[in-house]
């Protein structure tokens, strides 16, 4: 077994060294093993990418390029940031966790200013059709003629004073 030290990590070849010229190949074999699915997005793969762990070397699946990209980043970002900080958690156990997070439902919790400016400004890029669709929703059958008052009687309902919570 060969070992090489680069940075405090120490890369412990044992078993096949994939060739340049078998990349291709061997991502062929991945991706059809695979039956073309990206196994993190669970999508078709069209731009495929034969993914390897950076930590140790090793091949592991096949994946859409922008998955793979995506992936570097997250994991790129664990080592400067987590582990930077001293954490004692592993990248899947923070996946895990972040997935927990996101997946929680918060319809009880008060909506943040800042997602009051982005609906307003969401609001006023509407075009008239759509701007009238929300007002007929609402069942307010006067409204506006300028985008400008349109915009004003949007924030106006969706900032109303029975809406915002109080401490």
């Amino acid at each position: 077994m060969n070992k090489i030290r680069i940075r405090n990590s120490i890369f412990k070849f044992k078993g096949k060294l994939l060739k340049n010229k078998d990349i291709s190949k061997y991502r062929n074999i991945s991706l059809s093993s695979q039956n073309e699915l990206d196994p993190i997005t669970m999508e078709m793969i069209n731009k495929p990418t034969l993914d390897h762990d950076h930590s140790t070397g090793r091949v592991r699946l096949c994946l859409q390029n922008e998955t793979n990209q995506f992936l570097g980043r997250v994991e790129s970002f664990y080592k400067r940031y987590i582990k930077y900080k001293n954490l004692n958690i592993s990248l899947p156990e923070i996946l895990r966790n972040m997935a927990n997070y996101l997946e929680k439902d918060y319809n009880t919790s008060p909506i943040h200013p800042k997602s009051v400016q982005d609906l307003i400004r969401k609001f006023r890029n509407l075009n008239l059709k759509e701007q009238e669709l929300f007002f007929r929703k609402e069942k307010i059958k006067d409204y506006p003629k300028s985008k400008k008052d349109r915009t004003k009687l949007f924030k106006k309902i969706i900032t109303d004073k029975n809406n915002i919570l109080k401490f």
